[in-house]
């Protein structure tokens, strides 16, 4: 199961005692899940879903809300089934028109693809709205052990435009700064920051599923710092073995030339220990001669000056 099957998983068991906040879940779902029909005069509605539970769940919701049961139908392949809801009555126009999904007129019956602000007034029912276009279009990636390029992305998808851009708004009411873009006809409402991430989760009332998220958040920020300490050491390693060379080449040229007996004794002791061993660090090579390391550094680089005057 992946990190969005658990979290539509999650979202599936939560219970909204308040018929508002059913009715803001809902909408959001069949917003991006639903479709609305027409069939011998009356309109009826339907939506699809792949997880057997969570159309257990909103036919209950329907059914508790508006004393509606719908008629299903499974289809697709066995291990990608699609789990089919429709529902058609006298009143279904009437209930798409509570869950703002409809418009009923003098002038007859349209399609409004805002979202109805009267649906979302309190903070509870955005909240439960965010649940169920999450349950109906939504997706999320976290980063996993063994795939590189995976990051934190977690989107909705609508139909409209306007239900999109209305959506993008309601989370920005929570300081969640969404971008939306246009896919395939559709259109997304995405955010790719972990933090941002973690408050639609906590919002949604997926909470294992933040638990979940904080911990990979935690982990991943731990390997980069150990891998960041790792590639630094490796660098400081290398530069070390680069200049233990150069240091050697000088002290060779000198050797072959002029003759370490012929520099000062305190150079010529640091030659001799240098070739004795090309794998002690400065610090190493300051203890042992019972100087600072900055010491040291003076007299290697006076080491290769000789070096150099004697070479050119």
């Amino acid at each position: 199961m992946n990190f969005t099957q658990k979290i539509k998983e999650e979202l599936a068991s939560v219970s909204f005692d308040s018929a508002c906040c059913r009715m803001a879940c809902l909408s959001a779902f069949l917003r991006t899940s639903g479709s609305v029909f027409t069939r011998g005069g009356k309109v009826g509605f339907s939506f699809s879903t792949e997880s057997a539970r969570t159309g257990e769940y909103f036919d209950g919701m329907i059914g508790k809300t508006f004393s509606l049961k719908g008629k299903e139908s499974v289809g697709g392949t066995r291990g990608k089934e699609k789990y089919t809801y429709e529902y058609i009555s006298s009143g279904t126009a009437e209930i798409l028109a509570e869950l703002g999904i409809l418009v009923i007129s003098n002038e007859g019956i349209s399609l409004s693809a805002d979202i109805d602000r009267y649906l979302v007034e309190s903070e509870c029912c955005k909240r439960a709205y965010m649940s169920g276009a999450f349950l109906g279009g939504g997706s999320c990636t976290i980063p996993t052990e063994g795939a590189r390029r995976t990051g934190y992305h977690l989107e909705v998808v609508f139909s409209y435009y306007e239900t999109a851009h209305a959506f993008a708004e309601l989370l920005a009411e929570f300081d969640i700064l969404a971008k939306l873009i246009e896919r395939k006809n559709s259109f997304v409402v995405y955010v790719k920051s972990n933090d941002e991430i973690q408050e639609f989760l906590s919002l949604a009332r997926a909470e294992n599923s933040l638990v979940t998220l904080a911990d990979t958040v935690v982990e991943k920020d731990y390997n980069n710092n150990v891998n960041r300490k790792i590639n630094c050491d490796l660098g400081n390693i290398s530069k070390q073995v680069a200049a233990a060379a150069r240091q050697i080449e000088a002290i060779e040229i000198i050797s072959s030339t002029v003759g370490l007996s012929s520099l000062k004794p305190e150079l010529e002791s640091l030659c001799r220990l240098r070739l004795s061993d090309d794998c002690m660090t400065l610090d190493e090579l300051a203890k042992a001669e019972g100087v600072s390391k900055s010491c040291i550094n003076h007299r290697m680089r006076k080491i290769q000056q000789i070096a150099a005057e004697i070479k050119n």
